[in-house]
């Protein structure tokens, strides 16, 4: 008698192991499809990488609000399969002759990658806004929108819209014209990305002690590119 209980309780544990691995064997396999495959990189982008200088050496001379204005040199270029680096290096003008205080040195890094241009700056006087914002995307044609989040050197975080507003046809590359639009307020910035030049003009609303105020720069031409 005892036996026979011994037999059927060591025939009931093999069954109960059985059924406990195939229900693993089962949980492992729903789980592994679960898993989404890794999103392979796209590759380079040459409709972007054309947006910018071809080689280093390029030279970008700004002027624009209350004097201000930024110098800029294209350093290197690091280009893969599938991004692009460009380094560049500069300085903000000290308009005030060596009194006013903090550090004009700036440095910018622009990174062609998955179908976007994005702008990571390392500059304590420079006008532009964030240290890093995706300044275009493909497709590059007149109403491409998309959202993303960038932190304001004031420590804000902005919710933006961004929209190719424009495409010109130019003689020295097509020019478009993007906008930068807080979902939350007025606050808003505005590029033109020239082919071959980079960035020719940028605008934004300044908030003065009398009221906001738009300001911006411009790119001098004449004294910008290779030098000859």
């Amino acid at each position: 008698m005892n036996r026979a209980a011994g037999k059927k309780t060591l025939e009931l544990g093999a069954v109960l192991i059985c059924l406990l691995i195939i229900f693993i064997s089962g949980c492992t396999r729903s789980g592994d499809s679960d898993k989404k495959p890794p999103q392979q990189a796209k590759p380079l982008s040459r409709e972007l990488t054309e947006l910018l200088p071809e080689k280093a050496g390029f030279r970008w001379v700004y002027s624009g609000f209350a004097e201000y204005g930024h110098t800029m040199e294209l350093r290197s270029i690091v280009r893969g399969e599938t991004a692009a680096r460009y380094e560049v290096e500069g300085e903000v003008i000290d308009v005030s002759g060596g009194e006013a205080e903090g550090d004009f040195g700036l440095r910018v890094e622009y990174e062609v990658k998955n179908g976007s241009l994005r702008m990571r700056k390392d500059s304590e006087k420079m006008m532009d806004n964030f240290s890093e914002l995706e300044l275009i995307r493909l497709p590059l044609k007149k109403g491409t929108q998309w959202e993303q989040k960038a932190q304001h050197k004031d420590g804000r975080e902005y919710r933006l819209t961004c929209t190719i507003q424009k495409v010109e046809d130019d003689p020295q590359g097509k020019i478009y014209t993007v906008v930068y639009k807080d979902k939350d307020s007025d606050f808003y910035e505005k590029r033109r990305i020239q082919e071959n030049w980079g960035v020719i003009s940028f605008e934004t609303v300044w908030e003065s002690e009398e009221g906001p105020v738009t300001i911006g720069y411009d790119l001098y031409r004449e004294a910008s590119g290779y030098k000859k």
